[in-house]
């Protein structure tokens, strides 16, 4: 399962650092948006109360992330190998964990505005620093 964030329209960067240094310059914010992506991925929801099921904790811990400069975009890449990963948090997630369990689309709306910000952030310090 992987939840991926795309950086796109970097004209204006690109106009002021050239096109290698802008996709550079955006490796910083897209790390700290993966970052914060995987750690609200990690969330688990409280115990169910009178629950006999022995967390493993498993799922949590198999979120990583990683941030790719391609061609003509920066690419941060939040996932999890865990088999069973799509059907807790994912597009398959099961009616049983509906509600309780947040999904990848989900996590990105909510921190939506934080993402923003950190490459908000990084362009208007990059265009300052001209």
């Amino acid at each position: 399962m992987e939840i991926t964030i795309e950086l796109k329209g970097l004209e204006a960067v690109e106009a002021k650092l050239g096109r290698l240094g802008a996709f550079e310059a955006m490796e910083a914010p897209m790390t700290e948006a993966t970052a914060l992506v995987q750690a609200a991925m990690e969330e688990y929801p409280p115990a169910i109360a009178g629950s006999g099921y022995r967390r493993t904790m498993t799922l949590g811990r198999r979120w990583t992330s990683r941030v790719e400069s391609l061609a003509s975009e920066v690419v941060g890449v939040v996932g999890n190998d865990t088999v069973y990963a799509p059907y807790v948090q994912g597009e398959l997630q099961a009616r049983v964990h509906q509600g309780r369990w947040q999904t990848g689309q989900a996590v990105l709306e909510k921190l939506r505005g934080k993402i923003v910000e950190f490459f908000t952030r990084e362009i208007q310090r990059l265009i300052a620093s001209g």
